[in-house]
């Protein structure tokens, strides 16, 4: 179906990448750092094919041996600020959340102006953060450990069985895609053909960034013969927003001519006049 279909193949990478996201955040939540390599091993190659040259470039990089072993070994490249199951959160999340906790609700307008008071907050934020966490832990009902994650109550799956059911009605409506096995590439709202340069994207997208990323990673990672900033080539591939342009006719060619020297001619007239 893959090969007979632009639309199931189409439909067929958006699942298997949500599916990778979906893992992606599972290897946070429960602190698995070979999942967490895995999924970003198959993110990558998306990464090359749709220019994003950032996350292309650093996340091949690899970690030296002694931070290797922290993360793998210990598990501290995520923090657990609670003993609820499925709660581990990256490092950065936890500082944005830390931040937040010392703004308070007047915020930090203006702070980032001023370097001596930003130095100041640098300092003391930690630690604030600190002594709120332990304050609010004190005084704070005593907790169980090891209760359920809050999206296993019964409101959320409530909500979360009225999404499925959406998502079902929708597809009843606008048809399956993955039924769809028509040669062109159509879009599910309108069922309009979508220009044929996006179809052939979408047949040699993950090739594409496959191969790009076996280059990148022999080159840089493994041979050295190139150096991680050196810059990564475009491949501008013709997608929904952004299809190639069809070449101009003669014909139109001639008349924008046309339209160029009539409108020089024009401009000329009113000159002498």
């Amino acid at each position: 179906m893959v090969e007979e279909s632009p639309t199931f193949q189409f439909w067929d990478s958006v699942l298997r990448i949500e599916i990778i996201g979906l893992i992606f955040i599972r290897a946070h939540r429960e602190a698995i750092f070979p999942l967490h390599v895995e999924s970003l091993h198959s993110l990558v190659p998306w990464f090359f094919a749709l220019d994003h040259h950032n996350n292309a470039r650093w996340v091949p990089a690899s970690l030296p041996p002694s931070i290797l072993e922290e993360f793998q070994g210990h598990g501290h490249w995520v923090v657990q600020k609670t003993h609820n199951r499925f709660s581990a959160m990256p490092i950065d999340q936890a500082h944005e959340q830390n931040n937040a906790l010392v703004k308070g609700s007047g915020g930090a307008v203006g702070l980032t102006e001023n370097p001596s008071s930003f130095r100041k907050w640098m300092l003391a934020g930690p630690e604030q953060a600190r002594l709120l966490t332990e304050f609010e832990a004190q005084y704070s009902p005593e907790v169980r450990e090891n209760y359920s994650h809050h999206e296993k109550g019964l409101s959320a799956q409530r909500t979360f069985k009225q999404q499925v059911l959406a998502l079902v009605e929708t597809i009843e409506d606008m048809g399956n895609p993955f039924l769809d096995d028509t040669p062109e590439l159509l879009s599910l709202d309108n069922r309009h053909i979508i220009d044929e340069s996006v179809a052939d994207s979408i047949r040699s997208i993950e090739a594409l960034g496959k191969e790009k990323f076996r280059e990148y990673e022999k080159a840089v990672i493994l041979d050295h013969t190139k150096s991680i900033f050196d810059p990564i080539e475009k491949n501008s591939l013709a997608l929904f927003k952004r299809p190639k342009p069809k070449p101009k006719s003669k014909q139109a060619k001639g008349c924008n001519a046309k339209r160029q020297c009539f409108t020089f001619l024009t401009a000329l007239h009113c000159g002498k006049a």
